[in-house]
């Protein structure tokens, strides 16, 4: 008999969630997993763990990238399955439904606790000792391409910037669309980045960066300076008359010859001019 996120336990007869049993040392207690015959993960199993920085504990070997450090018990659950290499795991602040894909640096934490990367800890929004949600993705497919954006145009300016990055994404186990990461650059800055797309698209809009070659696409840095468009320009151009047509048009418009009478009018003959008029 089994429930999802519940396994039968050697205990009194009673069943407990899974969730209860890691953060606190049970050596007395035995778990019977029961899993398909594929002996797949569950991968609905969410583990409650009290997160910290790595800077609170001094781990600095942590801090340039996403992987985190779980507790041993977490690795034991899984160590009867067939799981994927590497292990990808969601980190989730339910409080505000915010989530980040990581991967594994060592199961070395307390019991109950996992250590967070400042970057993954601030994305998440959450205070030191808060509950965070960890839970294991599967199905994660390797990296094959990215589409990344600059924060800061700067970053361009260095002189191989795609070979920067493939050097600290050895630091990443993952990269997930819509995500935003800070990587360390030889000037001892931290430059962040909006990860636009990864491929393959899958469920998770995730792929795992370990023993990839991945192809870095680069999208205008976001302070780039917006190029004007040019104003528009009059051409003149000198063409033949006749190849408008002007000419006959202009035929078309000449004026007659006058075919009427003139007057003369000489000084002192005014009077006689006026009567000439009048006679007109």
């Amino acid at each position: 008999f089994t429930m999802s996120g519940y396994y039968p336990l050697i205990l009194n007869k009673n069943l407990f969630p899974m969730t209860s049993l890691f953060g606190v040392n049970n050596p007395g207690l035995q778990v019977q997993k029961r899993f398909d015959d594929d002996r797949s993960p569950p991968s609905e199993v969410p583990f409650e763990l009290t997160a910290f920085s790595a800077f609170e504990f001094d781990r600095p070997d942590i801090e340039n990238g996403n992987k985190i450090l779980l507790p041993p018990s977490i690795l034991k659950f899984y160590d009867h399955c067939y799981m994927p290499s590497p292990m990808i795991f969601n980190v989730a602040n339910k409080v505000f439904g915010i989530s980040a894909n990581v991967g594994v640096y060592e199961y070395s934490a307390e019991p109950g606790m996992c250590v967070l990367p400042s970057q993954v800890f601030e994305s998440l929004c959450i205070e030191s000792g808060s509950t965070v949600v960890v839970q294991i993705l599967t199905g994660t497919p390797v990296g094959k391409y990215a589409k990344i954006q600059p924060f800061d145009h700067e970053f361009t300016k260095f002189k191989d910037p795609k070979s920067i990055l493939e050097k600290q994404f050895s630091r990443y186990s993952c990269l997930t669309k819509g995500e935003v990461i800070k990587v360390k650059c030889p000037d001892g800055d931290f430059y962040s980045f909006n990860i636009l797309d990864v491929r393959p698209d899958g469920h998770y809009q995730c792929v795992n960066l370990i023993d990839t070659d991945i192809e870095i696409e680069f999208e205008a840095a976001l302070d780039a300076p917006k190029q004007q468009k040019p104003k528009p320009r009059m051409v003149y151009e000198l063409v033949d008359e006749k190849d408008l047509g002007l000419d006959e048009e202009f035929d078309q418009m000449k004026i007659g010859h006058f075919e009427g009478r003139g007057i003369q009018i000489n000084k002192g003959d005014e009077m006689k001019a006026e009567e000439q008029i009048e006679q007109i």
